[in-house]
């Protein structure tokens, strides 16, 4: 019974293989990953996490199952074989207990602690708007996770921005000064918790939904008499095209008078009753125009 428990290697012989670890935060195009390197930050393979104890063994023994998970998964977007920190929550939380986590050049990093938010500042400039993300008033920061980031020399917790967060940093925009309500109605329905600081505007998250009008785009009329038209959405300032080129769940209307910013949820009700209604008469219409022809 007691032969299940056998390992298959003996690691007692290997004692002398054992070498100060340090954990490197790396970045590639899929997103922020950790590589296991010796005192001289040279990545280390095939280390047998049972010469290891404390936070370090466990912290080894994860890697390995994930690496073993992740081996018999197929993936037709990653062909990477790295660990990525935003996949397993439960690995930055060993890091964090652990300590001795570095930047690749080198750097050690701290944990601070506290909960901080991202903020958007708005600049207005002669050409539009300069919009700048910040955490700590810090615009050069690194997104680990939904939930973490890197300012230099720190890592600090952040509330959750939401599983979009990779794309955050892609608002780091200028824009024209008619595209604000715009930019800002797809920076809320896409990311959480970012709070916005412009000039004096104060921002309100109403509770009531904002009622969305229907739209009916006649775009022409080809030469064999056919009516070609499409169905949008529409309200305040944002105008049909932006409502087809983008999926839209908030919308942010500003008030320049009043100095307000008002966020709401969507109500797309009439929009789909409209949806109905229209396809409801075009195909009752397609039934008659057959009907006549036979």
């Amino acid at each position: 019974m007691l032969e299940i428990f056998k390992q298959e290697k003996s690691f007692l012989t290997r004692a002398k293989e054992k070498s100060a670890l340090k954990y490197v935060v790396a970045f590639d195009s899929v997103g922020a990953y950790v590589e296991v390197c010796d005192a001289k930050l040279k990545p280390i393979k095939e280390i047998d996490y049972r010469v290891y104890d404390g936070i370090d063994r466990e912290i080894l023994q994860l890697l390995e199952e994930l690496s073993e998970s992740d081996f018999f998964t197929i993936s037709w977007e990653n062909e990477s074989d790295n660990i990525y920190l935003d996949k397993h929550p439960r690995l930055l939380e060993l890091l964090r207990q652990n300590g001795t986590l570095f930047t690749q050049n080198g750097t050690a990093l701290s944990f601070e602690s506290g909960i901080f938010s991202v903020e958007l500042e708005v600049l207005a400039t002669t050409k539009g708007f300069k919009n700048s993300l910040k955490i700590k008033g810090e615009s050069a920061f690194r997104l680990l996770n939904a939930h973490y980031a890197i300012l230099t020399d720190r890592v600090v917790q952040i509330h959750d921005v939401g599983e979009n967060f990779k794309k955050l940093m892609d608002l780091n925009s200028s824009i024209n000064r008619d595209k604000l309500e715009e930019y800002l109605t797809i920076l809320y329905t896409h990311f959480e918790n970012i709070s916005l600081n412009y000039e004096n505007y104060e921002v309100v998250f109403k509770e009531e939904k904002r009622l969305i009008k229907p739209a009916v785009i006649f775009e022409k009329i080809t030469a064999d008499n056919e009516l070609i038209l499409r169905t949008s959405a529409t309200v305040g300032k944002l105008s049909p095209e932006f409502f087809n080129d983008f999926n839209i769940s908030k919308i942010v209307l500003i008030n320049e008078l009043e100095s307000t910013i008002s966020i709401y949820e969507c109500d797309f009700s009439d929009v789909f009753e409209i949806y109905g209604t229209i396809f409801s008469q075009l195909n009752t219409l397609k039934r008659k125009m057959k009907a006549s022809i036979l």
